[in-house]
């Protein structure tokens, strides 16, 4: 799976493992300090992807929100 070929270190799985961190997508929860650090991993074996990544995005992990705050508003 996708976890064990990070730990494994295969870059391109650290690229996508990191994606998914920074999202918080596909049912990963959000961490961007772990999608930091799968980036560097990435980017140390040269994935010029990942470099790019961490070059560009802000690794401030946001507050958690409840799943009803979405609604608040009125939007469905």
């Amino acid at each position: 799976d996708l976890e064990r070929a990070a730990a494994g270190g295969d870059a391109r799985a650290q690229l996508r493992l990191g994606l998914l961190l920074y999202s918080g997508s596909a049912g990963v929860q959000m961490n961007r300090p772990a999608a930091k650090e799968m980036w560097q991993k990435a980017a140390a074996q040269g994935n010029k992807t990942a470099a790019y990544y961490l070059e560009k995005c802000d690794f401030t992990q946001p507050e958690p929100t409840s799943e009803e705050e979405p609604y608040a508003s009125g939007n469905p």
